[in-house]
Order: C-alpha cells, then sequence, then structure tokens
C-alpha cells in the first residue's frame, strides 16, 4: 500500500516536457519586452470594418443587400446598433472575447502576470524597469474603463485568482459604477503621483521615434481626464432616469442616482493639466506644412478653404504629427477587412496607384452630412442665410474660389453640399465633389446608374504593375495584357508607375526611363535606366 502511493507521488511530480513557467517570461529583457508588447495585444481592434466598435453608431452606413444582410460576423457594429445582440451569441463582446472582439478580461490577466512578474532582469535600467511596470499599470486601467463604457458595472480585476482559491474569492461580483472609477482612477494616479500629491517620474515623459505609440505621462494625463468626463456626464452621473431599478443583490444601485456637480470641476482641472502637460512637450493643433500635391498647387493660394481643409485632412494622413497624444500604429488599412478598404473608392483601373482594394459600401450616414456646420460655423438649421427649407433642391455648382479645388463648377448637385465649412469638405466625398485618393483627384459620381469612383468593378492592379517592371528590367516576360502599342510602351506605363508618391520619396523628384527591346520575339525588354535625380531604386510597396 505504501509503494502504491510513494508510486503515485512520484509519478504526480513529474513535471510534463515543454512546460512553461512564469519566470521564464521574464529571464532576459527581450523576453521581458516581449511581454510588454502581450500587454499591448489587447487593445481594441479600431480599424477592422467587422470587429470595430467605432462602427457601432449613426454615423456610418454599410452594406445592407440580401447577401450580407443576415450574417451576423458582417459589420458585427452595425448589426450591434440593430439590436441582434443576445446573450448566448454576444456581438463585440469584450467581456469575454465573443463576437470578433478582444478579451478585455484576459488582456487584464496578462497585465497582472506581467506587475508580478516583472522583477530585476539582467541588463536593465531600474528606471526602464519602473517605466514598464507603469505602462502596462495604466494599460490595465484602460481596459477597465473601455469595459465600464460597454457595460456599466464591471467586475474588478485586481490580481489573479488560482483553481486552489477559495470558490467565494474567485466568484466576483459587478461593482458599482462609481467604485469602478475610483479604482480605475487609482491606478493612473498611483503611475503619476506619490502620497503626498506630487509629481511622479516612474512613467517617461515622452517616447522616442521608436517607441511611439507607447504609454507616456501625457497619454496617462489625457486618459484621466477622459474618465473623468465620462465620470461627470449624465449617464454615470446621477442616471435616476433609466437605472434606478437597476441594484445589485443586497439592494445598492449600480448607478449613482444624485446628481454631482462637483465631478465636471475634476473633468476640467485634469483635462487644462492634460493640456498644458501636452503643449509642454510640443503637441499642438495640426497645421499642414508639407509639400502641396502637384494637382492642388493652381489652387492653392487662390482657394478660401484649401489650406484649412489640408488641415483636417492631413491631420489623420500625417503620422505621428503635433496633434496625435495616444498613436496606434497597428492598423492594417492594406487589409481587404479594413474600414480603408471598405470606404475607398474604385478609381480608374488604368490608374496604377489604385488601392489594393477598393470596396466603396461603407460611408457616411446622410444625417453627418447635416451635421457639419455652413460656412459661417454654425448649424445648417440655424444659419439665416443657408436655405434649410430647400436644402435638398438641385442647384448649380458655382465657379467661386470658395468651393474652388472642393467641387465640380458648373455641375448640378444639392444645395446641402454647397457653402459648408472646410472640414465637411476634407471629410465627406459627395456627388460632384472633387475628392483626393490614390495619389491623384477624383471625381465623384453618386447619382442612380452611377458610381462613386466612375467605376463599378474592384480592380486590382499592383501584381499586375510590379510584372511590368519586372519586365521591363528583363526578369519576366510580359504580361498577357500588355499596354496597347510597341513594346517600348512600356516605360510609358513605369513612368506612370515611378511618379512620385508620399512613402520614401520626394515630390519634387522625378524618374524617368529609357527602355530598349532586347528579345521582342519573347516580349522581354534589356533594361530601364533610372535618372539620377531619383536617389533610389522603384520601391516596391504602394504609396501611403
Amino acid at each position: 500500500m505504501a509503494a502504491a502511493t510513494m508510486a503515485g507521488c512520484n509519478y504526480l511530480d513529474i513535471v510534463p516536457d515543454n512546460t512553461v513557467e512564469l519566470s521564464n517570461l521574464f529571464e532576459t529583457k527581450e523576453k521581458a519586452y516581449n511581454a510588454l508588447a502581450d500587454c499591448y495585444s489587447y487593445m481594441p481592434d479600431i480599424e477592422g470594418v467587422h470587429q470595430s466598435m467605432a462602427l457601432a453608431g449613426d454615423e456610418w452606413i454599410g452594406r445592407l443587400d440580401a447577401g450580407v444582410a443576415g450574417v451576423r460576423s458582417y459589420t458585427r457594429g452595425s448589426k450591434l446598433m440593430r439590436d441582434w445582440n443576445n446573450s448566448t451569441d454576444p456581438i463585440l463582446g469584450f467581456w469575454s472575447g465573443a463576437g470578433g472582439a478582444k478579451d478585455l478580461y484576459e488582456g487584464i490577466r496578462i497585465c497582472n502576470i506581467f506587475l508580478n512578474g516583472l522583477g530585476d532582469i539582467p541588463n536593465m535600467q531600474e528606471d526602464e524597469r519602473i517605466d514598464w511596470m507603469s505602462q502596462v499599470k495604466v494599460l490595465k486601467a484602460y481596459y477597465h474603463f473601455y469595459l465600464l463604457r460597454l457595460y456599466g458595472p464591471i467586475i474588478i480585476a485586481d490580481k489573479n485568482y488560482e483553481p486552489y482559491d477559495d470558490i467565494d474569492d474567485i466568484r466576483q461580483e459587478r461593482k458599482p459604477v462609481e467604485e469602478c472609477f475610483q479604482y480605475i482612477l487609482g491606478l493612473i494616479d498611483d503611475v503619476l503621483y506619490d502620497e503626498n500629491g506630487n509629481e511622479k517620474e516612474d512613467l517617461y515623459n515622452s517616447r522616442s521615434e521608436v517607441f511611439l505609440g507607447q504609454i507616456d505621462r501625457v497619454v496617462a494625463k489625457a486618459l484621466k481626464a477622459k474618465i473623468l468626463l465620462y465620470r461627470a456626464s449624465p449617464f454615470f452621473n446621477g442616471n435616476s432616469e433609466f437605472y434606478s431599478n437597476f441594484k445589485n443583490a443586497a439592494g445598492e444601485h449600480y448607478f449613482p442616482q444624485t446628481y454631482d456637480k462637483e465631478k465636471w470641476k475634476e473633468a476640467l482641472d485634469a483635462t487644462e493639466i492634460a493640456i498644458e502637460a501636452a503643449e509642454a512637450q510640443g503637441k499642438k493643433l495640426y497645421e499642414f506644412s508639407g509639400q502641396v500635391k502637384f494637382w492642388d498647387q493652381d489652387d492653392w493660394e487662390k482657394s478660401e478653404i484649401m489650406k484649412y481643409c489640408y488641415n483636417n485632412r492631413f491631420s489623420i494622413n500625417d503620422p505621428w504629427n503635433s496633434e496625435v497624444v495616444w498613436g496606434y500604429s497597428n492598423i492594417y488599412y492594406t487589409s481587404s477587412s479594413s474600414i480603408a478598404a471598405a470606404s475607398n473608392l474604385r478609381g480608374d483601373p488604368d490608374n496604377p496607384n489604385n488601392a489594393a482594394f477598393s470596396f466603396q459600401w461603407l460611408g457616411t450616414s446622410f444625417r453627418m452630412s447635416e451635421l457639419y456646420y455652413t460656412r459661417n460655423g454654425v448649424p445648417v438649421d440655424e444659419d439665416k442665410t443657408f436655405d434649410y427649407d430647400h436644402r435638398l433642391d438641385i442647384t448649380t455648382i458655382p465657379d467661386d474660389t470658395y468651393h474652388l479645388g472642393y467641387m465640380q463648377p458648373g455641375e448640378k448637385t444639392v444645395k446641402l453640399y454647397l457653402n459648408r465649412e472646410p472640414r465637411f469638405y476634407a471629410w465627406i466625398a459627395v456627388d460632384r465633389c472633387i475628392w483626393r485618393d490614390y495619389d491623384t483627384r477624383v471625381y465623384p459620381m453618386m447619382r442612380s446608374g452611377e458610381w462613386p469612383g466612375g467605376h463599378r468593378r474592384q480592380e486590382v492592379r499592383a501584381p499586375r504593375v510590379a510584372r511590368y517592371f519586372m519586365a521591363a528590367c528583363g526578369q519576366l516576360p510580359l504580361p498577357s495584357d500588355p499596354p496597347v502599342g510597341p513594346l517600348p510602351d512600356v516605360c510609358r506605363v513605369l513612368q506612370r508607375v515611378l511618379r512620385p508618391r508620399t512613402a520614401g520619396i520626394r515630390q519634387d523628384q522625378r524618374r524617368s526611363c529609357a527602355c530598349r527591346p532586347s528579345a521582342p520575339d519573347r516580349g522581354v525588354v534589356e533594361r530601364c535606366v533610372y535618372s539620377q535625380d531619383c536617389g533610389q531604386a522603384p520601391d516596391s510597396g504602394r504609396s501611403a
């Protein structure tokens, strides 16, 4: 009997092969950095058209045709707002990672593992270790805040539990929203301030270029201000209208029932602190200072609004600009399932600058086109100079300096699209406007029987263009559909492909090529010679 017992103990004490202990995750600085990256990997997807909560509102309208109208996994945000959600099969369920969402509680557990496991590591400075710990604390606060915004009262996952812990400890209950807010704000304050309220330097004040997107003190202060703004808002501040009967098992209200105006003062103070910190770091409202696109150069000085439109458009397109407080670099805008692909116009199929994917089925709702202000800076239904009652009447687009470069003069459109603020023309594409895409101007047509970018069928030209280039360099035979004309006309295609673009080449650079046939019977050209002012070989990626 004893022998059997001893054998059983020896067997149970054997550790299976390939078992990774948590301590192994922090053996080296490289492994610890990978663990830090894992903590960031649970950031909610903001660019995926089928995973983004950004589409769970009335700002967008997507496909409603029979092919996808009944598919729950297609544009989940819109399905969520159409009341398709249920408890057994949640849509964008960030509580458990269901329905295309990230599992934020799993992300919080990963953060807890990091905070408990990051000790002394060889070749790692103490200030760097403390900075990493501080980043993860703020991430942990952000994930809790994200859940709070979606679900109201949530479970506070301050620490991880083991399977052998007491069942009463493991079974956590949801906490009232004010307690949740206090916990979240406490995590951030623990990073920013000591017990006497003096600012600490545990978290770095800024990030070098290679670490952009990681949390710094400015990000933490801005996030705190945003959290306090939500806490002061009527939804979370004295919401007795909707949640007077929403209580826990002990009869306590989950939502505060009494309005507290002092919460607005706390939000204001935090916002002023965040703005001051951001300005000290060089943050400011974006102003375009780059090279004006060549198709806009003639209109730049004449237009009344083009400079403002550039400021608004490039504040989004210009990476890591002065207006970005917390940037997010994990955006796959070249993917077929990105918001960028769903909203891209399908342009001229002969334009090699076309995006790899352009579906043109996601756009702003008509309501959004009415919410933008007039050129006088007031709502369309309040501007006395705006013909609101006849806003849907057809009119001729004037040939004036205000609409220059943004509306097609002489064309017909509705009055609603004229005399609007610069943000409208920078961000909204409407019928008979002038849009910028694929490194060129696009002239959208949006009436019955027309296609916004002028083309119905999706065109994916990048592989074909690449074959033209390789053929011109003598590496491949020409594609089966070569350009019309003699063989050297391939060079004309190449000149279009290699014209200046925004990624990796200056706007003032130009490429020229001279191609000579070497084996006409095989459809091959010998080589392509680039002018000296190009400065580099052709880039392989498409323009940004």
